[in-house]
């Protein structure tokens, strides 16, 4: 386990759609990161049967954190999509 915290900083556990979001996340900012998946390949647990809805923040309070997550969220997907 020492090796490996010479040649990684972060360590994401499961590879469904948050754990390879953050995963390019922190690649992006230039981190050596390691993902962990337990199965045959990523996104194939529950990301792999999602309904694939994007909540659109309509019943988010206003000024919330919720909304403004939620609305990062949506420019960054809009950004990467393609």
């Amino acid at each position: 386990m020492s090796q490996m915290n010479e040649h990684v900083d972060v360590v994401v556990i499961g590879g469904g759609v948050v754990g390879c979001a953050v995963f390019r996340r922190f690649t992006l900012l230039g981190a050596r990161v390691l993902l962990l998946e337990k199965g045959g390949d990523i996104l194939s647990g529950a990301s792999k049967a999602n309904s694939a809805i994007l909540h659109t923040g309509f019943d988010a309070p206003p000024g919330s954190l919720e909304l403004q997550c939620m609305q990062e969220g949506y420019a960054e997907y809009l950004a990467i999509r393609e």
